[in-house]
């Protein structure tokens, strides 16, 4: 089971919350991500959904969603198209979780581990 394909807004355009857990090589890889997403003109959402609903071995990924043009959105993500744009945004799935693997420290079980015992510390 996967959740959060788009990672708490780390994985989209919009601002990023202070309080969220991700560690500055996280927020950096996806900065990044987003950066190479905007040179090829894909949009980073849908990179992001696309891969989490494609990974094989994940059978189930949650996607929470606050209106119809969300869910319209995401089931674009998941749908095959033809042509340029699909191979562009598949592509720049594999050149972004290229980018975080290349990065130490990427990866977000740390990043959580460390804000929770900092949440306890208080």
């Amino acid at each position: 089971m996967s959740a959060a394909p788009l990672s708490m807004g780390l994985l989209t355009y919009g601002s990023i919350a202070e309080w969220h857990p991700a560690g500055l090589v996280l927020r950096e890889a996806c900065g990044k991500a987003r950066g190479l997403c905007v040179a090829r003109g894909v949009d980073l959402a849908r990179v992001a959904i696309g891969y989490a609903v494609g990974v094989g071995e994940v059978p189930v990924t949650f996607l929470g969603m606050k209106s119809v043009e969300e869910v319209d959105f995401a089931l674009g993500c998941v749908t095959v198209e033809e042509g340029t744009k699909a191979i562009a945004e598949e592509l720049c799935g594999d050149e972004y979780f290229g980018l975080l693997r290349g990065e130490p420290g990427w990866d977000w079980r740390k990043d959580v581990d460390a804000y929770q015992d900092a949440v306890r510390r208080v």
